[in-house]
């Protein structure tokens, strides 16, 4: 290919321009389509202490009743971020998350859990503080490990589009198995290199399509003991969304995924309408 480009495109119009430079121009619509909107959370500087606003690491902002996420054994979960779900409708306009109030992420800083064991799911917490409940620092917890401590970071809240990785099944119902096709689309659309953390739009993946893997292990989850679980379809698969995307970013929060991996807090289109918090899922990725 004649053209380079180190990161995905921008907007829309950027993308257009992208496709037709690899001769993909007949596609441009197709694919455009398979772009989500998300809120990116560019870090800023300074501690992030306002109660309530966003921010990575640090401590949450709870409610007086609300307990600190623990895993099946009693170790308390290490926090990584909170959002204002204010700030991501002003940014967002109307969205798929509650209009207002606070949603926190916990999760096994020091088991870092791939996502796939049956028990998981006692490896993280997503809670939803809803808009008007008195919310005040928690300070951790006396048995919280400091090496699985974040530091704080203020986060600004900004719109980006998310276009299909090359990698995700809907680009190949576009383009079929045409290796030329698909090169191309990888030039125009390259792998995110620069951290990214992220509410909704489209996890920008490291490895493998990881929405099967997220289905995967829900089934199995769901059906206990037994034979081993069929393979997801790709109908299964897209119904799984990106919730949160939380990368590797040790300069500014100490936070290290694995080998400078993300994490994705997914969970399907139906759990996301329901607010079925509980049923959200993680995947680990990395190099």
């Amino acid at each position: 290919m004649s053209e380079s480009w180190s990161h995905p495109p921008a907007d829309a119009t950027e993308l257009a321009e992208r496709l037709d430079a690899v001769g993909l121009a007949a596609r441009t619509a197709d694919l455009a389509a398979l772009a989500r909107p998300s809120a990116r959370l560019h870090t800023l500087d300074g501690a992030g202490d306002r109660v309530g606003g966003s921010r990575l690491g640090g401590e949450p902002d709870l409610r007086a009743e609300d307990a600190w996420p623990r895993d099946g054994e009693g170790r308390p979960l290490s926090f990584l971020l909170q959002v204002d779900l204010a700030e991501v409708r002003a940014a967002l306009g109307p969205n798929d998350l509650p209009d207002a109030g606070v949603l926190a992420f916990f999760y096994d800083a020091a088991g870092q859990p791939w996502g796939f064991d049956d028990d998981d799911p006692l490896q993280w917490r997503v809670l939803h503080l809803p808009a008007g409940a008195p919310l005040a620092p928690r300070p951790l917890p006396d048995d919280h490990h400091p090496e699985n401590r974040f530091t704080s970071c203020p986060v600004l809240v900004a719109a980006e589009p998310v276009f299909a990785d090359v990698g995700d099944f809907e680009v190949t119902d576009v383009l079929g198995t045409d290796d030329a096709a698909l090169e191309a689309y990888e030039t125009a659309v390259p792998p995110r290199q620069d951290f990214a953390h992220r509410l909704l739009g489209r996890p920008e993946t490291i490895q493998n399509d990881l929405r099967f893997d997220a289905a995967l292990a829900a089934t199995v989850a769901a059906g206990g003991a037994g034979e081993p679980a069929a393979e997801p379809t790709a109908e299964v698969a897209g119904r799984w969304r990106l919730l949160a995307q939380v990368d590797s970013d040790e300069e500014r929060t100490e936070m290290m995924w694995g080998d400078s991996g993300r994490l994705y807090f997914v969970m399907t289109e139906e759990d996301l309408r329901a607010r079925a918090w509980d049923r959200v899922r993680v995947v680990l990725q990395c190099c």
